[in-house]
């Protein structure tokens, strides 16, 4: 954080350090920041300083967050040595700590978009003075840096917020992780929702911020059993896939074909759930000539690729699920995603 040297209101004026520089905001204009690995290394350092100062004891939030707010110190080109710079926040001038005043001083040019809603609104009956308004500003930072467009003031409430966000992080390639842009994408949509008891708090930005930034730069030491079953779901089922955050499973399903992944209760085995069943206008002979082969080839694929597999066919359904240890999984993502794809492969008959 720059620190402050000396306030004075006659003449009104706050010293501060001066800052060699260049901010958020001017290096995405340039086409700096524009891979996963500065902008997570960037958003994860940001959000630990945010964090850090809400665990003072006075617990100061900012509630200023945005780009122009945030520097890299040592940083001035296109490219960024994260060996020699480093993030710095500024502007605290709407910041709130304990035993200070709740005061917002908001200029008509005031970038709204990256303020939450209780700030702009004081009607609404939620408190200012909430850790949540800085995850507010964390998720539209974010967003920023992603699209490399300012939000709209309330933009988080449009109908195709979600799409927006979801378009912003496609535009940036990953090869490291195939599911990272869609857990950014729930990253900054569970930081700006519109209820401040909904969304997620600094220090979850944090933990999540951290271990996509450790996929990107080491995939093959992700140890998240959850972060590891959403991966071999991006990569198997080629990015179309749903995901429950709360049961931490990712399902597939095109007609009759339906394919679940997920960690078991306990944690120390995942599941491959798989099913198939019959559609009005198939052929009832053909579909019951195929599937004894298909339980047949299931059955050894994953075997041969260290799963435990049951299975039981019933008239014109195919049923079954296979389990592995998760520390088979640690460092083997894209081999179990094979064998993953090939499941949904061998589930797709042709009558």
């Amino acid at each position: 954080v720059v620190p402050v040297f000396e306030v004075t209101e006659i003449p009104a004026m706050a010293v501060m350090e001066f800052v060699e520089g260049t901010s958020l905001n001017e290096l995405r204009q340039r086409g700096a920041l524009s891979n996963w690995r500065d902008i997570l290394t960037g958003m994860s350092s940001l959000a630990q300083i945010i964090h850090s100062s809400h665990r003072l004891k006075e617990r100061v939030l900012h509630r200023d967050i945005r780009p122009s707010n945030v520097m890299l110190r040592n940083c001035w080109g296109n490219t960024i040595d994260w060996g020699e710079s480093e993030v710095v926040v500024l502007d605290f001038d709407l910041s709130y700590y304990v035993d200070g005043g709740d005061f917002s001083i908001l200029s008509a040019e005031s970038d709204s978009g990256y303020l939450a809603p209780e700030q702009m609104d004081r009607n609404r009956g939620e408190s200012t003075r909430n850790a949540r308004v800085d995850s507010f500003g964390l998720g539209m930072t974010l967003f920023f840096l992603l699209s490399g467009r300012k939000p709209l003031p309330m933009e988080h409430r449009h109908v195709d917020w979600a799409t927006s966000v979801a378009i912003a992080s496609k535009g940036i390639v990953s090869r490291e992780w195939r599911s990272l842009p869609a857990r950014v994408a729930r990253l900054i949509a569970e930081c700006t929702r519109d209820a401040q008891a909904s969304r997620i708090d600094v220090a979850e930005c944090v933990r999540e911020l951290g271990r996509l930034k450790e996929a990107c730069l080491d995939p093959r030491s992700v140890v998240s059993t959850e972060m590891i079953v959403e991966e071999m779901a991006s990569i198997a089922f080629d990015g179309r896939y749903e995901w429950d955050s709360e049961s931490k499973c990712a399902g597939w399903r095109l007609g009759g074909e339906a394919i679940t992944i997920a960690p078991e209760q306990g944690g120390d085995m995942v599941k491959i759930g798989f099913s198939w069943s019959s559609l009005s206008g198939e052929n009832f002979k053909s579909v019951k000539a195929w599937l004894p082969n298909a339980k047949s080839a299931l059955e050894s694929l994953l075997r041969e690729n260290g799963w435990r597999m049951s299975s039981f066919i019933d008239t014109a359904r195919l049923t079954g699920e296979a389990k592995i240890n998760v520390n088979d999984l640690f460092g083997n993502v894209h081999l179990h995603a094979k064998t993953l794809r090939g499941v949904r492969d061998k589930l797709s008959f042709n009558m």
